[in-house]
């Protein structure tokens, strides 16, 4: 079975470069210890006032894993 785990954030504009930094340092080693992740996409809308990430989490789970 795949997945497909897309997740929505909402920040300050101003600190939307920091909160993208801890995602890349952070959020990225704890997704990539999930097994059967295959992708990780990230992107970043800047509004006037906020910053809205978005990622994509793509990946296999296999039969014997709980979901």
């Amino acid at each position: 079975m795949s997945y497909l785990r897309i997740w929505h954030g909402r920040v300050p504009r101003e600190l939307g470069d920091e909160y993208e930094k801890f995602l890349v340092e952070r959020a990225v080693p704890d997704y990539r210890s999930v097994p059967g992740l295959e992708r990780i996409y990230f992107s970043r809308h800047d509004e006037k006032r906020d910053s809205l990430p978005t990622n994509h989490n793509m990946g296999v789970h296999r039969s014997d894993e709980k979901v």
